[in-house]
């Protein structure tokens, strides 16, 4: 009878420890998700979570997905062109003009570059000439057929969706009506942006 009585006694101590873990639970779920943690239209990222850094002197500017995608925005074709001459695109790219966020910094000087860190590749150089879309342009068999007139972007979707891990959530490229640049402009992963002047 005692033995009856201490196992009786355990089944309900353990009845009574799932019942208390399972209510936590349920209360821990119905939670309302706090504001920084809600997720955006990208379905993985926090609106909270920095996805560029910009650098200027003393000045840093910090951007989260949406932020730039608050910023005024830009959709065009664009594709590159590898050394091997195979092309990859063209692809509807849409991102935020290079010059829209240079835009963020007052008195910049009239001779500067910006130096683009990325996950694989930290040092990336491009000048003012580049920025302003002053690249080769070639047709889809590597001849170049002009140079200038592309647009740099940082592009965050491609073909409307945004871009997975291997290539973003960021990368630079360009946009250019019915050409493609080359492929060593195209930065994937982009992390950081640092304005240099001599």
């Amino acid at each position: 009878m005692a033995m009856e009585k201490k196992s009786s006694k355990i089944i309900t101590a353990v009845l009574a420890i799932i019942i208390i873990v399972a209510v936590i639970t349920i209360v821990y779920i119905s939670l309302p998700k706090n504001e920084n943690e809600t997720e955006n239209n990208n379905g993985g990222e926090q609106e909270n979570v920095v996805v560029l850094q910009m650098l200027y002197n003393d000045t840093y500017k910090n951007f989260t997905l949406n932020q730039l995608e608050d910023l005024d925005s830009m959709t065009g074709t664009g594709g590159y062109i590898k050394s091997n001459n195979m092309t990859s695109g063209p692809y509807e790219l849409t991102g935020v003009r290079i010059s829209t966020l240079l835009n963020e910094f007052e008195n910049l000087p009239d001779n500067f570059s910006i130096n683009i860190e990325a996950l694989d590749s930290p040092t990336n150089i491009f000048n003012k000439s580049i920025i302003n879309g002053n690249v080769a342009i070639f047709n889809e068999t590597g001849v170049q057929i002009g140079t200038g007139g592309a647009e740099m972007i940082i592009i965050y979707k491609q073909n409307g969706v945004y871009l997975n891990n291997s290539d973003g959530p960021l990368r630079t490229g360009f946009i250019y009506e019915g050409g493609f640049t080359s492929s060593k402009l195209w930065i994937k992963q982009v992390l950081s942006m640092l304005i240099i002047y001599d």
